[in-house]
């Protein structure tokens, strides 16, 4: 058993989670490409997200 900041004692849970994970790929460009035209990025962002990562998040502890 874990003691919380009161002295009490804290009960551990287990979560398993079920949902999807999902990488984001997101680029920058410097405009809006016109109709078949390709562009080259600027910038690249890679991001973690998906349901199951946000359930997760949600279900850990505070902080």
């Amino acid at each position: 058993m874990l003691s919380d900041e009161w002295g009490g004692l804290a009960h551990q849970s287990v979560v398993a989670v079920v949902g999807g994970y999902g990488t984001a790929v997101t680029f920058g460009l410097p405009r809006m490409p016109e109709a078949g035209e390709t562009l080259l990025a600027g910038s690249l962002l890679v991001s973690p997200g998906g349901k199951g990562s946000n359930q997760a998040i949600a279900a850990g502890p505070p902080g």
